[in-house]
């Protein structure tokens, strides 16, 4: 039996809702005499691990993919993946963008070598003119 950082479903649940629930700033007066506001701290996947009590992010993948808690690892990782695409409307996404293709590393990418590419060799027969090309200014001369 595998041991998780965590001992029951309600556990895992309570401590779901504390991490996001922590990212949201309280609007409680502040000392300051600004009162300025604290921006919400944005979810990432390594802090929901680290808050959950994962030792890594691959450990935390590792029981998401397989285990007795998979439904709600898979949920809190959507949620995250629901902040980052949120980020893809703004005008500077790519932060996002490598968030979300680093999280799905598992997929198969879009593009890429095959075998069949990789194993085509293209022959090449390199034909001269008859004329040099001129490596500089100096060496053409007009006639």
């Amino acid at each position: 039996m595998k041991k998780y950082p965590f001992r029951s479903v309600a556990e895992l649940e309570n401590l779901i809702e504390s991490y996001f629930d922590g990212l949201n700033p309280k609007n409680e007066p502040q000392p300051d005499a600004k009162k300025q506001k604290r921006e919400p701290t944005p979810p990432t996947m390594s802090g929901l691990a680290y808050h959950l009590g994962f030792e890594s992010v691959e450990a935390f993948e590792a029981c998401e993919a397989k285990g007795k808690y998979t439904f709600w690892l898979k949920r809190a990782g959507l949620r995250v993946e629901a902040e980052y695409e949120k980020k893809l409307h703004y005008q500077s996404s790519t932060g996002a963008i490598f968030a979300l293709k680093s999280r799905r590393r598992g997929e198969q990418p879009a593009t890429g070598t095959s075998t069949e590419a990789t194993n085509n060799i293209f022959n090449v027969e390199v034909v001269h003119s008859g004329f040099n090309v001129a490596g500089a200014e100096k060496e053409v001369a007009l006639q």
